[in-house]
């Protein structure tokens, strides 16, 4: 079963591991990993600004599954607020 719920501050570190996980593969043609590390540090900043601002409706899916090391999987989405 997945449940959508809102993101908080709490899930800071899954949407980081996501980011992390989906642009150094996405964009290994571009920034070679050696030479241009993915920028943690800038990232989960941006994340935990992101969620104190409240700028930006983050939903998480989380899918409980009983087989599998992905039992707690995350996936987000951002979407800014409306005015």
């Amino acid at each position: 079963m997945t449940v959508l719920r809102p993101a908080s501050d709490a899930d800071v570190d899954t949407c980081l591991m996501i980011q992390r996980a989906s642009t150094t593969v996405g964009y290994a043609h571009i920034f070679d990993q050696v030479l241009y590390p993915f920028p943690e540090r800038a990232i989960r900043g941006e994340w935990v600004s992101r969620f104190a601002r409240h700028t930006a409706v983050t939903i998480a899916a989380v899918a409980d599954s009983a087989a599998g090391p992905h039992r707690h999987a995350h996936r987000t989405r951002s979407t800014p607020l409306s005015a």
